[in-house]
This record gives C-alpha cells, structure tokens and sequence, in this order.
C-alpha cells in the first residue's frame, strides 16, 4: 500500500462494503473524493487559529505519549499534510495516508509555513482507507488519528478503526474526537433542536462513551487533552495498549488530571475576571465627592420637610461645611431614630466604616436600609434612612 512520494498519487479502488461498519461511515470516508471538496477543505482549515490550537495540542499529545525521535508515526487521515512539518520537525519518520487521493495530493505539495517542503525520501505517502488500511501487524511505533472519529457516531464504526489502529500500532495512538462537556457542544445541541444544522454535522460524545470503545479495542486512555477546556468541543485522547489495570478507578483519574487542572485554571482565571468586573463597576457607581457642599447638595434630594440628616461627630469639616447635617454618635442612634419617629421625621445617617462596625450592634440597625455607598476624599461613607412614614 506504500508508495515513494514521487510516484505519481493512484486513484483510490472501489471498496467493498464488507470494509465498512456503515454506510454513514462509508459516507464519511468518502467526502473529499473530489478535488473541489478537498480545495474546500483546505481553504477553510489551513492557517487559522483553530489549526494553530489544534497542532499545539497534538504536540502536547506527542509529547504526553513520549514518542522519541526516529520513531515511525502514521498520519492517518492525513488530510491536505498540514501536520507533516511539525512532524518532521520532532524527527520521525512518516506516512501519511488518506482515503483521497485529492487530499494525498495536496499532501505532497505542502510546503508548510516556511515554504519548503519537508517529506524526505524515507518518508511515505498513499491512499489508505482507516477501516482496512492494508498495513502489516504492528508496522508502526506511534498512530496519529485526526479529525475522523467526529464522524462516527455509532459505537461499531468507532471498534471498528480502533482495532485497525491497534493492529497496525505497536505503540501509542493519539486520536481527536468531539467531547459534549463543552460550551460549543451545548451551542449544537441548542441548533439542532431548533434544526438549524446541517445534516451532516458532526455529533459530539462523552468522554466516558468513547472510553467503553477504547477498552474494547485493547487500549486504555493514559490522558484526555483538551483544545480548550469546557468551551471547545475538540478533545485529544492518548491511548496505550491496555495492562491489567485499566479501566480502574485511579487509572480514569489519571487520565484525568490534565483535564481537571486546566479546568480549574480557567474557571479560576473567570471567576477573578468577574469579580474583577464586579469590583470596577460598583466601585465606579459609587459618587465621589469633595467637600461637605456637594454632600449637602446631594442629600437635598432626599429632603420634602420631614427629614433629619445627621453625620458622624468626628467628621468635623464635613459637618462644619454641610450645614444640613447633624452631629451623632453610633451609640445614640437608638435614641434618635425613637425620637425622630416619634415627631414623624424620617432620620437619614451618614457613617464611616468604623461608625458602621458599631452601628451592627446596635437593635437600631436591622430596621435601617442602605441607600447608597458615598466616598468623600478617600474615605467611604453609607448613607442609611429609617423606613419612609408616608
């Protein structure tokens, strides 16, 4: 099924149904057969900051799989070879395949950002099919899979490729798939309630769904990488043979971890943003101002003829320069209020923080409500009034 890169690319042979676990698969294998869908492809993914995420995670996936260089890696689905650089960058030794052989094609010819391109005469290229790829047992150190398994949404189409890439892999395969614990995953399941997708669009799956296939397949997890946690719906698993273990309580939290960490990073990071927010704009909705004047000025709003302000005694100047206001204390405030309700006067307090720790002491305060948060200079005041008596 090899061929050298400068061979010319063949024309994918009719596949027999048999090689198929469904015809929604075959479909899907299928969908870039024609050089116009390929091109189409390779407009809307080649370069876009999906594609920049996308590699890192698969670098990390490399990385977290510990696949040394010199090693054999299969790409497969290769697509238009938007992956062979970074590849060959980590010194392996590749094959890329693909169904297409429009998409081999554009595979060969890309040339990767810097405009070489980068596949050496060791290096393979042809036309495979995932469900029957046509190599031998355990050929390759490390698989790549991705960008196919979206596509499968029943549980034979995915057994079925992951025992091909367990038979062909004697080590690590890393495989890409679309997770439903996401933000886009809940945006899709709102537009097709709504029938706004499309008829092929690609349903996404629980984590724990694609782990019962795994371990059928003779793999078990050793981690989920995800492109960005809870908000992408693109995930990474990275598989290894199964040991005795797998499946096992600790093992699930294992592969775990990274997902956990990088969750709890962000809403960390989310709930600082908001509280930050929260912070900002009831700062800024406080008023500020500068001199007992203003103060007056302000309280006037409040007054119909009925009304007594009183202020904090040791806020002297202010008291001094906003002659509406009178001297209290925090603890006479009992008092006064009784005193004020008894003449059918609505009382209105001006305290600081210090005269507002006191003040909850008081049995007074429970029947005080806040009206508004005043900063005068640098220092914050609460503008508290009795219940209105009209």
């Amino acid at each position: 099924m090899n061929e050298n890169r400068n061979d010319p690319v063949k024309q994918a042979e009719p596949l027999s149904r048999t090689e198929f676990p469904s015809e929604a698969a075959e479909k899907a294998t299928f969908q870039y057969q024609k050089a116009c869908q390929a091109k189409r492809y390779v407009s809307h993914v080649l370069d876009t900051r999906t594609d920049k995420r996308e590699q890192k995670c698969v670098e990390l996936s490399l990385s977290v799989a510990n696949i040394t260089s010199g090693s054999s890696v299969l790409d497969c689905p290769c697509g238009p070879g938007r992956l062979i650089p970074m590849l060959k960058k980590h010194g392996f030794k590749i094959t890329a395949a693909d169904v297409s052989p429009s998409m081999v094609e554009y595979a060969r010819k890309y040339t990767g950002p810097d405009g070489t391109n980068c596949l050496a005469e060791n290096d393979n290229i042809c036309v495979a099919n995932l469900f029957s790829t046509g190599f031998e047992n355990k050929q390759f150190d490390a698989v790549l899979c991705h960008r196919v398994f979206q596509y499968f949404s029943h549980p034979q189409e995915r057994l079925s490729a992951l025992n091909e890439l367990r038979r062909i892999s004697k080590g690590p395969v890393i495989i890409s798939f679309l997770c439903n614990w996401s933000l886009d995953a809940i945006w899709y399941y709102v537009r097709r309630f709504f029938n706004v997708t499309r008829k092929r669009k690609c349903k996404p799956i629980s984590p724990t769904t694609f782990d019962k296939d795994i371990r059928n397949a003779g793999f078990q997890v050793k981690t989920w990488i995800a492109m960005r946690p809870f908000i992408s719906k693109r995930w990474y698993a990275v598989l290894e043979p199964a040991r005795n273990n797998a499946g096992t309580c600790a093992s699930n939290i294992t592969a775990y971890k990274r997902i956990i960490f990088s969750g709890a990073v962000r809403i960390a990071a989310a709930i600082a943003v908001a509280c930050s927010l929260v912070g900002y704009f009831y700062l800024t909705s406080i008023p500020v101002l500068d001199n007992g004047y203003h103060v007056a000025k302000m309280l006037k709003e409040y007054d119909d003829g009925d009304e007594a302000f009183y202020a904090s005694s040791s806020s002297t100047a202010l008291l001094h320069e906003a002659q509406i206001l009178k001297p209290t204390n925090p603890n006479v405030i009992t008092e006064q209020v009784a005193a004020d309700q008894r003449n059918k006067i609505d009382s209105f307090f001006l305290l600081s923080l210090a005269d507002m720790q006191r003040l909850r002491l008081s049995p007074t305060a429970p029947k005080l409500s806040l009206v508004k948060k005043i900063k005068i200079g640098s220092e914050l005041f609460s503008l508290l009034r009795t219940p209105d008596l009209d």
